[in-house]
């Protein structure tokens, strides 16, 4: 039960998020990620809502950016379905090169979208 849970192993950051941290500083352009003596930890993996650090630190994630806050962390569906589009087409440029999976995932948002709302962006 207890790796359900957070599980604090040494020191935030420790020494390999310390040392990682040193390598983005040492070669990102100024002001992109922001670094502190105490901050951030870095992050190795995640499942769900738990995300382990480089120091082997495990943590509820509360920060949740982007499609985690919906889906969690490596969902086993949205991994497979993320795999299976990748191993099809990694990238088409959809504004110059539009997919068959741009085309109907527009026309089923026109189809579900209230009143007018026909026109997605």
């Amino acid at each position: 039960m207890s790796e359900r849970f957070e599980s604090i192993a040494g020191p935030v950051p420790g020494p390999r998020s310390r040392a990682l941290n040193a390598l983005v500083a040492r070669y990102e352009a100024p002001g992109v990620t922001f670094l502190a003596e105490d901050y951030p930890i870095a992050w190795t993996s995640a499942h769900g809502a738990l995300v382990t650090d480089a120091d082997g630190n495990r943590y509820l994630d509360l920060t949740a950016a982007f499609s985690v806050a919906a889906l969690g962390h490596t969902d086993d569906a949205v991994t497979a379905t993320i795999a299976a589009q990748a191993a099809r087409l990694a990238h088409g440029m959809g504004d110059v090169h539009p997919t068959d999976v741009k085309a109907r995932l527009l026309e089923r948002l026109a189809a579900i979208a209230p009143g007018d709302c026909s026109k997605t962006y």
